[in-house]
C-alpha cells in the first residue's frame, strides 16, 4: 500500500516545512505526543525529546546531520507497556530497524505508535557536528545548508563528511514506517511528498486535507546512485571480517 501526498513549503525551506507538516499531525489527529530530535537549551545540542505541544515543534529538527544517540530505546521504553492513547515518532531508517528488533524481544509495541520515517542521507561524528554548527550563525542555517548538499542532485558530495558507518549504510530509505518523507531527488521548490506506507499510516494522513502527489521525479536515480557507492563502502568496510 502506498498514497502518497504533497506537502508544501515556502523559500525552499524543507525543515520549515517539515516542522509544519508534523504541527499540523499532532493537531488534525488523536496523537497526543511526538518523540523527535529536538533542540536543547545547551548550544549546538540536538536530543530525541517526546513533545506533547505542537507549538514546541518550532525546535524539532530532524533533517539535522546531528545524531547523539539512537531513539530506539528511548521509544522501547515509551511502547513497552499500553500508554492509553496515540504517539508518534519520527525516526531515522536505522532506529526504525533498531526499535523493530527490540519489538521482536518484547522491549517495545508497534502498538498505539505511528512511526514517521525519513530519508536519511547519514549523520556527522559528535565533534564533527559541533565544528559544523559552529560555522553557521543559526542551527537552521546549518540545517538548510546540510539539506541543500545531502537531498540535491548529487548527495555524494556530502558523504565524505559523514560518520563512517552512514558511509556505509545501504538502506537510507524507512521501507517499515508507517508514513515515510521522501526527501531524495526532490527539488525544495515542489515541496516534499510524504508516503503512507500501513493501514495506519494511511489512516493518519487521511484527515490532513493534503494534495495527492507523485513521488520525486528523480528519486529512484538519485537513491540508486546512493546504493551503489554505499556498497562499495560497505565492501570495503567489511573485508577481512569474514
Amino acid at each position: 500500500m502506498t498514497e502518497a501526498f504533497r506537502i508544501s513549503i515556502d523559500n525552499h525551506d524543507r525543515l520549515g516545512g517539515l516542522r509544519g507538516f508534523l504541527a499540523t499531525l499532532m493537531r488534525k489527529t488523536d496523537l497526543e505526543a511526538m518523540l523527535v530530535a529536538t533542540r536543547l537549551a545547551v548550544k549546538n545540542r540536538i536530543m530525541p525529546a517526546l513533545i506533547s505541544d505542537p507549538e514546541r515543534l518550532t525546535e524539532a529538527d530532524p533533517l539535522s546531520p546531528a545524531f547523539a544517540v539512537n531513539a530506539a530505546q528511548q521509544l522501547a521504553k515509551l511502547t513497552r507497556q499500553p500508554a492509553g492513547g496515540s504517539l508518534a515518532a519520527v525516526l531515522r531508517p536505522c532506529e526504525i530497524r533498531a526499535f523493530n528488533e527490540l519489538t521482536k524481544l518484547n522491549q517495545g509495541r508497534r502498538e498505539d505508535v505511528v512511526i514517521v520515517g525519513l530519508d536519511c542521507p547519514g549523520a556527522l561524528s559528535n565533534t564533527d557536528f559541533r565544528a559544523f554548527a559552529d560555522q553557521h550563525e543559526t542551527l537552521d542555517a546549518a540545517t538548510a545548508t546540510f539539506c541543500a548538499r545531502a537531498f540535491g542532485d548529487d548527495p555524494a558530495a556530502a558523504a565524505g563528511s559523514l560518520a563512517q558507518a552512514c558511509r556505509a549504510c545501504t538502506h537510507p530509505t524507512p521501507e517499515t514506517a508507517d508514513i515515510a518523507v521522501e526527501l531524495f531527488g526532490s527539488a525544495p521548490g515542489e515541496g516534499l511528498t510524504v508516503n503512507a506506507l500501513t493501514d495506519s499510516g494511511s489512516a493518519v494522513l487521511a484527515g490532513l486535507d493534503l494534495s495527492p502527489a507523485a513521488p520525486p521525479s528523480r528519486r529512484k536515480t538519485v537513491i540508486d546512485g546512493i546504493l551503489a557507492e554505499r556498497s562499495g563502502m560497505y565492501q570495503e568496510s567489511t573485508r577481512g571480517l569474514v
